[in-house]
């Protein structure tokens, strides 16, 4: 079967809110960290509170937004978390102290709309072609986190943080427009039936989706935790001023999108969650190992590095939505997505957090230790999860 008119331009306009949104959230990932550290009341502990708070703040309201949306619709929801983020991006940009950037993550950061967004998309496109609606998203997702890495430290030069942050907001604001004229009505016999369903008591915690959980948790620690040392790293051990960071992420990125097809052809081939994920979790922790060794010496050693860090994020970055949507079971899939969303963004909080604490008590190389720690406990659990699976 083939997607119809209404689903291709509802998949198309929420992969463009995505994008949108995504690329102001992404686009100050790698310059955050070299930035706050200039503001009063800096410390590494409250950078990474900076860094990680955002990603609270959405895992608290991922799912109290959902079932907003199920109460008052979803478009209603979306623009109103939408507004939330502009707001934020406002208090950032004017803020003069690491506290003032805080408030303004945590505002950004409760315009929790990932869940919404996501059911909205359930709500218009089909049982049947909803796996390839949700992989088109995942892989805006990806698209607009590497560009986001290539464009930031460019834009740089033309703006500076505050700046970044209004654009951010001004993004967000065109996501406001494409949502009305991009985006089909929601169907009206959706808010009816989804306030019936009450407390959603339907099973979201059976084996399969607990890997899924378990994956995006670790996999955002991850890109936390590279985000928050990469950039010293870039800075202070190869000497590349913050607008040249891009020589670096760009030649990595366009050789990751090359590298990750091979991961595509084996997700046709295995059914095992376990099995199609092992590889790209065994590649992450390689790269950990690699850094924590402290072979970032060279350009050339750290494009290498960070192409394989790129190829396996993205893969599994497109990949979960998709096996989400596939695996939930049908009267449920908003509270797995949910779940799904709270589970991403706690990842990003935790990886913050720890990252800014170990690079302040230890050092660098301590933080690439605790990407080792994750990258094993996550085949662990995997592993434990998939003979659960077989039973």
């Amino acid at each position: 079967m083939t997607m119809s008119s209404l689903e291709r331009q509802c998949t198309l306009g929420l992969g463009f809110i995505y994008a949108l949104r995504g690329f102001g959230m992404f686009l100050l990932a790698p310059l955050l960290s070299l930035y706050a550290v200039n503001l009063s009341g800096a410390t590494p502990l409250t950078l990474g509170i900076a860094l990680g708070i955002y990603g609270l703040a959405q895992a608290i309201l991922q799912i109290p937004f959902g079932m907003a949306s199920d109460r008052w619709g979803r478009k209603p929801v979306i623009i109103a978390g939408l507004l939330i983020f502009i707001l934020g991006s406002v208090v950032a940009a004017n803020s003069h102290s690491v506290y003032g950037l805080i408030v303004g993550r945590v505002l950004q950061g409760s315009g929790a709309i990932s869940a919404v967004v996501l059911a909205l998309l359930s709500d218009i496109v089909r049982d049947t072609e909803r796996t390839k609606a949700m992989a088109i998203l995942g892989v805006s997702i990806g698209a607009t986190f590497t560009l986001s890495l290539v464009l930031g430290p460019v834009l740089s030069n033309w703006m500076d943080i505050p700046g970044l942050f209004l654009l951010t907001a001004l993004l967000a604001v065109l996501s406001i427009v494409a949502l009305y004229t991009l985006v089909p009505h929601e169907p009206k016999q959706h808010i009816v039936s989804a306030a019936n369903v009450g407390s959603m008591t339907a099973s979201v915690w059976q084996p399969r989706l607990i890997q899924l959980y378990i994956s995006v948790f670790s996999l955002h620690i991850l890109l936390a935790l590279v985000f928050v040392a990469l950039p010293f790293v870039m800075r202070d051990v190869l000497h590349l001023p913050v607008n040249k960071h891009w020589h670096v992420y760009l030649p990595a990125l366009l050789c990751s999108f090359v590298c990750m097809l091979p991961f595509f052809y084996l997700e046709k081939k295995l059914k095992s969650i376990f099995k199609l994920f092992i590889l790209p979790i065994v590649l992450l922790a390689g790269v950990q190992v690699v850094w924590m060794l402290q072979q970032y010496q060279s350009v050339f050693i750290v494009i290498a590095v960070l192409t394989v860090f790129f190829s396996a994020f993205n893969f599994l970055e497109a990949v979960l939505p998709s096996k989400i949507s596939k695996v939930a079971p049908v009267v449920a899939k908003g509270k797995a997505m949910g779940v799904y969303s709270a589970a991403q963004y706690v990842g990003l909080f935790v990886g913050g957090m720890s990252g800014g604490v170990l690079l302040k008590s230890m050092s660098i190389s301590a933080v690439f230790v605790a990407g080792i720690v994750v990258t094993c406990s996550w085949m662990i659990g995997m592993a434990l999860l998939d003979r659960r699976t077989l039973h």
